[in-house]
């Protein structure tokens, strides 16, 4: 607990984009049609002054046609939205 009892809830976090991760990937439980771009999206919103964090989309042929998904990568590593085959995609969208 930091502060007074005023603010007994509030609890430093020593890794906000961690923390804020696993927050996201929480969401599908709550919301389960949510999709590769919402989550990306809250997640560039959220740290939306950090520079580092980079919203992606790409879009690669699959077996029915197109295919698309967008991740969160910080400094090369990817955050949110991770694919196996992620490679395959060609990048058409990057926000930093």
């Amino acid at each position: 607990m930091i502060g007074s009892s005023k603010y007994r809830y509030f609890v430093k976090i020593s890794h906000p984009v961690h923390f804020s991760r696993r927050l996201i990937l929480k969401m599908q439980d709550l919301l389960p049609r949510t999709t590769c771009l919402h989550k990306a999206l809250i997640f560039k919103f959220i740290f939306r002054n950090d520079s580092k964090i980079k919203l992606l989309i790409g879009i690669k042929k699959g077996e029915g046609g197109l295919e698309s998904h967008a991740w969160i990568e910080r400094e090369g590593e990817v955050l949110i939205n991770n694919l196996e085959d992620l490679g395959s995609y060609n990048q058409i969208f990057c926000k930093q």
